[in-house]
């Protein structure tokens, strides 16, 4: 026998269908959870604010850095300086 392989269309309308439902059911939710939240969650927040700010400053310099030595302005990025003290050698 013939394994019948379902449609584009088909499976196209069972996604629709499900995030139909995700829909229904998200909107079915009450509007207020009376949840807790405990003292310990805003210092996580503030710990993972913090963080993500101090990750970008170190990205941006790197990226800077990058560029100022890609375009000669500046110093070069401390792998370049490396490379070039082990040719001399």
């Amino acid at each position: 026998m013939e394994k019948r392989v379902p449609s584009q269309s088909a499976f196209a309308r069972r996604v629709f269908e499900g995030l139909t439902m995700l829909v229904v059911l998200a909107l079915g939710a009450p509007a207020q959870a009376h949840a807790y939240i405990d003292a310990g969650s805003g210092a996580l927040i503030w710990q993972a604010v913090v963080t993500a700010l101090f990750a970008a400053s170190l990205y941006l310099r790197r990226i800077t850095r990058y560029l100022k030595s890609r375009f000669g302005k500046g110093e070069k990025p401390p792998e370049a300086n490396q490379s070039e003290a082990n040719a001399n050698e």
